[in-house]
């Protein structure tokens, strides 16, 4: 079957295929773009390393990106965090120089320092204060 029989030119699909391929590129460089500039490092080749390399760290570039993403929506703490710091880069610079000097109990207690330091707890109460459901 060829393609005149579905009403198509072959000027008309090569378009159509070229307009589609050009979408799909900008969404994956777009991607790209979101994981390499917020802190991710995620480069196109991971330096050449041996037979798996690359795609080991394209792994774990996915997983901390999704990893970062459910701690959004489930901490609300790290979400404070993550909107007062909107560089993630900064957010994570800020992580490396306290572990560095400090051994913190938990995750939660990291994220309590944090918000003391940086003078958010009337923010954070906020947040936490429980809704009334009116209906």
């Amino acid at each position: 079957m060829s393609v005149r029989h579905h009403g198509f030119s072959l000027s008309s699909l090569y378009k159509v295929t070229s307009e589609q391929a050009l979408r799909n590129l900008l969404i994956e460089n777009e991607n790209n773009n979101v994981l390499k500039t917020k802190g991710y490092h995620l480069e196109h080749n991971f330096g050449h390393g041996k037979q798996y390399l690359s795609a080991t760290m394209l792994s774990l570039n996915l997983l901390a990106f999704l990893f970062h993403t459910v701690l959004e929506w489930s901490d609300e703490r790290y979400a404070l965090l993550r909107q007062v710091l909107t560089r993630r880069q900064t957010f994570f610079e800020d992580i490396r120089a306290l572990t560095r000097y400090m051994v913190f109990e938990s995750w939660h207690h990291l994220m309590d320092f944090m918000i003391k330091g940086l003078k958010l707890e009337s923010q954070l109460a906020l947040k936490l204060r429980p809704t009334l459901d009116t209906s």
